[in-house]
């Protein structure tokens, strides 16, 4: 496991490469260990609120193109570059319904199952020999 100053130092060689012209979603397949390197790095399109403040502080101060320095946050250190953004809209909750449906009864559901592990817990006698 490489310390925090090592860590760093590679984050600060590979934002070097891309302020030089290396390609992002590359070193994203290379280095990164966030989920989203089978994607190049690419997280999409997200709002405020979504991401961790020092991440999304970094993201939003960006200008399309920007490369940031490097972002530390609880996850780990992050190199964000802007690739598009687009305005905020309201959107008609009839389009999204069905998202706004599937999402309540996931919760109702995690509910429930965390009821019945409760239960099923006060009834039981774990024997350790």
């Amino acid at each position: 496991q490489p310390s925090r100053e090592e860590t760093l130092a590679l984050a600060e060689t590979i934002r070097e490469d891309l302020l030089e012209g290396a390609d992002f979603a590359e070193l994203a397949s290379l280095h990164s260990e966030c989920p989203s390197s089978v994607q190049g790095g690419d997280l999409g399109y997200f709002g405020k609120g979504q991401m961790v403040p020092e991440f999304e502080d970094a993201a939003f101060a960006l200008s399309v193109g920007e490369i940031s320095p490097v972002v530390e946050t609880y996850y780990g250190f992050h190199i964000i570059e802007v690739t598009d953004k687009t305005e905020a809209a309201l959107v008609p909750v009839e389009s999204v319904y069905s998202m706004i449906e599937s999402y309540l009864m996931q919760e109702q559901t995690i509910s429930r199952i965390d009821e019945l592990l409760i239960d099923l817990r006060d009834k039981s006698a774990i024997v350790i020999q």
